[in-house]
C-alpha cells in the first residue's frame, strides 16, 4: 500500500500553490467507529500547475485501459486509494527503463488514485476527491504516472489522467481551467507534445 505521507508529501508539495487539507486527523476506523460514513476532499487550491510542470514529475507516460478498481486504506489509515491495472499498455516515455524482458502490452501497471469505497468493520466508507471523480473500469487513458514503490501514482494526484474518446483526448481532472491547451486535443498530437517536454527536460 501508499502511505498518504509519502505521496501526498512527496508530489502535491512540488505543485506550486496546490494546498493538501489537514482537517482530518483520525484514522479511517476511528473515523467509522464514531458513526460517519464518508467524506469529501474539496479541489486542490491555489493556480493550477501546467501540463509541463506534471511532466517534470512523470516517470512513465503511458496509454492504456483501466481494469477493475481495487479500494483498500492506505498504509496510515487516513485515506481510501483505489488501484486500476492499465490493460495492454502503451509505453511512451520511461525514465527509468525497467531492463525487463517483458514486452509493453503484458507488463503490470498498477495506476493510485486518492478516493474509493471500503467495508471498514462491516461497515462501507467512502471517500470522494471532487478533483478527480472515480474512474470508470475501460475507460482508454493517457496517463502521466509517478512511480511509488511497485506502483504508480497518478502525477499530482488530481491532474496526470486524460481520458482518451474519437481520437481526443481530454482532462478527467474536474477544474475546468486546467490543461486548456490539449482539451479536445488529437491524440497524437498531444502525445508529440508531451513527449518533446519529456526528452528536452532530461537533455538538460
Amino acid at each position: 500500500m501508499i502511505s498518504k505521507r509519502a505521496c501526498v508529501g512527496g508530489l502535491i508539495a512540488l505543485l506550486p500553490g496546490v494546498v493538501v487539507a489537514s482537517g482530518q486527523h483520525r484514522t479511517i476506523p476511528e473515523v467509522v467507529a464514531r458513526g460517519e460514513i464518508g467524506g469529501t476532499a474539496s479541489v486542490p487550491s491555489g493556480p493550477t500547475p501546467s501540463v509541463n510542470m506534471l511532466l517534470g514529475l512523470t516517470d512513465l507516460l503511458a496509454v492504456g485501459r483501466l481494469g477493475e478498481p481495487q479500494s483498500h486504506l492506505s498504509d496510515d489509515q487516513m485515506e481510501v486509494l483505489t488501484d486500476y491495472r492499465l490493460n495492454e499498455p502503451t509505453i511512451l516515455f520511461e525514465r527509468k527503463p525497467s531492463g525487463s524482458a517483458t514486452s509493453n502490452k503484458s507488463r503490470s501497471i498498477i495506476l493510485t488514485q486518492r478516493g474509493g469505497t471500503v467495508n471498514v468493520q462491516g461497515t462501507e466508507y467512502t471517500e470522494t476527491q471532487s478533483g478527480l471523480l472515480p474512474l470508470k473500469e475501460g475507460t482508454q487513458v493517457l496517463c502521466l504516472l509517478k512511480q511509488v514503490g511497485d506502483k504508480y501514482q497518478i502525477v499530482g494526484w488530481y491532474y496526470g489522467v486524460f481520458e482518451i474518446k474519437n481520437g481526443t483526448i481530454e482532462p478527467l481532472m474536474t477544474q475546468a481551467d486546467f490543461a486548456p491547451d490539449y482539451r479536445g486535443r488529437p491524440l497524437q498530437d498531444a502525445e508529440q507534445s508531451m513527449l518533446a517536454a519529456l526528452h528536452g527536460a532530461t537533455r538538460k
